[in-house]
This record gives C-alpha cells, sequence and structure tokens, in this order.
C-alpha cells in the first residue's frame, strides 16, 4: 500500500499518505469495490502505493459484481510501508460447505435485546481462538439483514472499542453483531486489543441502524436522533452514532466525523443520516458483580 507514512520509510514521507490507506481500506471493508477505480490517482501517486493495480486484477478475476463474503482482517503500518490482510471474495458456496456452519445448531437468538451477549461470546471465543462463527441459529427479528455498530465501555463508562458497518455485510444480525464486537475489541487502532483480564469488566452496546438517508443541509441533522456518515469521492468515510456525550451541536457532531475520518474542514463531503435501536448489558452492579 501506501511506501510514505513516516519520516523514516524507504520511499519517502508524504503528510497525506495515510489518507490512500484509509480509503483504500475503507473500501475494501465495505465491499465498495468499484470505488477503488475512482480513487484519486494525485494521492496515489504521493502515497507512492502499488496496491491498486494488483487488486483490481484480481477483483476482476473474481467478479467483484458477484456476492459473497469479504473482509478486512488487520491493516498496519510498520516501517512507514501500509500492509491490509483481507478476504476479497469467498464464494457463499465454499461458506455453505464449511463443517463449521454446519455445527450452528446451539442456542436460538430471536431476540435484539440478546444481541450483546452475542457480542461478550464473540470476543470470549475470540480470546480462547474459538471458532469465527457464532454458536448460534438466528430466528425472529434477530434473522434479519441490518447495519451493526458494537461499542464496549468499561464497567466505569470509558470507551474501550467501537466498530461496525453502515451497510450490512452479514447474512443476519447475529453474524453481523458477532463480526463488529470481535472488530470493536481487537481491531480498533485507538486502543490495544482486549486482554482476558479486563474482560469481566467490560460492556457491550449493539447499535442496529436505520437506513442511510442522504442529506442535503446540516440543518437536516440531529447530533441527538441522528447518527451521521461524512464521505469524501476518493472513499474516506468517517461514522458517528447519535447521542455522544458532549456533542450537543450539528456543528460539534459534523466537526469531530471528519477529524476522525481525516477529513479537512473545507473538504466537499456526502452526508448521510440514520437512527439507531441501541441495547446494552446490564451494568455489573445489576449483574451481581464480577
Amino acid at each position: 500500500m501506501s511506501h510514505r507514512l513516516t519520516r523514516t520509510a524507504p520511499a519517502g514521507y508524504d503528510p497525506d499518505a495515510h489518507r490512500f490507506d484509509e480509503a483504500f481500506v475503507g473500501l475494501l471493508r465495505d465491499g465498495a469495490f468499484a470505488g477503488i477505480r475512482q480513487l484519486d490517482p494525485a494521492l496515489q501517486k504521493k502515497a507512492g502505493e502499488d496496491a491498486v493495480d494488483s487488486t483490481r486484477v484480481v477483483l476482476a478475476a473474481a467478479g467483484y459484481r458477484t456476492a459473497g463474503h469479504h473482509e478486512v482482517l488487520s491493516y498496519e503500518g510498520p516501517f512507514g510501508v501500509g500492509y491490509a490482510v483481507a478476504i476479497l471474495f469467498e464464494s457463499e458456496k465454499a461458506e455453505a460447505a464449511s463443517p463449521l456452519a454446519a455445527d450452528l445448531t446451539g442456542q436460538l437468538v430471536s431476540r435484539l435485546a440478546e444481541l450483546p451477549q452475542v457480542a461478550r461470546r464473540a470476543v470470549e471465543t475470540k480470546l480462547r481462538n474459538g471458532p469465527d462463527q457464532p454458536p448460534f441459529l438466528a430466528g425472529g427479528e434477530a434473522a434479519k439483514r441490518g447495519a451493526v455498530f458494537v461499542t464496549v465501555r468499561t464497567d466505569r463508562g470509558k470507551l474501550r472499542g467501537c466498530r461496525g458497518v453502515t451497510t450490512p455485510v452479514a447474512p443476519d444480525l447475529v453474524w453481523e453483531t458477532w463480526r463488529s464486537a470481535v472488530a470493536a475489541a481487537f481491531l480498533d487502532r485507538r486502543f490495544p486489543a482486549v486482554t482476558t483480564a479486563e474482560l469481566p469488566h467490560l460492556r457491550f452496546t449493539v447499535s442496529v441502524l436505520g437506513p442511510l438517508e442522504p442529506v442535503t443541509a446540516p440543518e437536516e441533522l440531529d447530533p441527538a436522533a441522528y447518527g451521521v456518515l461524512v464521505a469524501t469521492d476518493d472513499g474516506r468515510k468517517g461514522v458517528l452514532l447519535p447521542g455522544i456525550t458532549g456533542i450537543e451541536s450539528v456543528a460539534e457532531q459534523l466537526a469531530l466525523v471528519r477529524t476522525k475520518a481525516g477529513i479537512a474542514d473545507d473538504e466537499f463531503v456526502q452526508l448521510a443520516r440514520f437512527t439507531t435501536t441501541s441495547f446494552q448489558e446490564a451494568p455489573a452492579s445489576s449483574k451481581g458483580g464480577d
């Protein structure tokens, strides 16, 4: 990917190089493969990247318009060079034939209020090097497809991780919660990975997103009622959930989401809003303590 992330990078340094990696990985994570063809050539040149052409060849060979599983597994930038590991295409047929998929005959999860327990189980399983698929069957309202964010906080309320998707990629809300919980606990680059020792002192909130609604003016936003998605033409995106403590105005909401995405205040962005329905684990005091 970029070869110019730091001042000691082998191909020199460019302060905008990180923007290419963020945009590229964001497109892979969202499955927006067509957007790779629309990345800003000037930004590619600044980054000194070598990923776009080869990725387009792979996507063309796999047929990126065909439905299939995709997932960003990791990203890091050692030595000033960006490296991403991702599944670009895994056919639904191969996934259905997996022996692990046949083992999903355990507890039925049919209520959205049960999703925080799914999130906790996902992190517990990852810490034990268990299977990547949830040992649950989805039923009722949890069997629907939908976008999900999982927020991890300490039992004192301190943010410990938050990740999710604005467009569903998993077959149901149970799988989507499982994937997003693992990402929130282990792949949020703002925080170190969650450890086994701290897990009993963490609380999980699952936010199920409503549909994205295009916004033409900031007056259509309300940080208490709506989350916001901002996106640039080169693929950079930022998402902020509604009801965040300390965010009381639209201006504050937009400033924070732009900062998260590395988008300057004067850059043109497309806006969309969404509502959420959130489900939170009970605090430690009401669960008998940990």
